[in-house]
C-alpha cells in the first residue's frame, strides 16, 4: 500500500471515530431519544418542579454547567426546530452539559423539562449539538 493511501484511510478513520464515539460516552451519551428516556426514568411525567431541581442538583453524573428556570414553556424552536409556534408547558427548566469533546469536536447536550401551570412535569426534550 502506498503511504498516501494509509494516510487517507487514517484520516477517514479518525473522522468516523470523532463522529461515532461521542454518541456512546457517558453520562449524557447516546442519541437524544436515549437521553430523553433515561431522563424520564429519573424525572417521570408528573414530577414537581421542585423535585426536578433536586434531581438536577443531586445528579453529579450529568456534569451540567448551567441551569435556567423560566416562566415560559419549552421554546418552540426546541420542540419543532423552528422559531415561532407553540411552546410546551407554562414553565420550564433547562440545563446545558459541560462541553464534551472527541479530538477537537465540542459536544453539547441540553435537557429541557416542561411543566404545566401547577408546576408538574409534562414533557422532556433533549437537544444534542456539535460544533461541526
Amino acid at each position: 500500500m502506498q503511504k498516501s493511501t494509509i494516510i487517507t484511510w487514517s484520516i477517514i478513520a479518525i473522522i468516523v471515530l470523532a463522529i461515532v464515539v461521542p454518541h456512546f460516552t457517558p453520562p449524557l451519551g447516546g442519541t437524544p431519544e436515549q437521553i430523553r428516556r433515561r431522563t424520564l426514568r429519573s424525572t417521570p411525567v408528573g414530577t414537581s418542579i421542585e423535585e426536578v431541581v433536586q434531581v438536577i442538583d443531586d445528579n453529579s453524573r450529568w456534569e451540567w454547567r448551567g441551569r435556567h428556570i423560566s416562566s415560559n414553556g419549552i421554546p418552540s424552536h426546541i420542540v419543532t426546530g423552528l422559531v415561532g409556534g407553540d411552546s410546551i408547558g407554562e414553565q420550564s427548566i433547562s440545563i446545558v452539559s459541560r462541553t464534551r469533546s472527541f479530538l477537537i469536536i465540542p459536544i453539547f447536550v441540553e435537557i429541557f423539562w416542561g411543566f404545566d401551570e401547577d408546576g408538574y412535569l409534562i414533557d422532556v426534550r433533549v437537544r444534542r449539538t456539535t460544533a461541526i
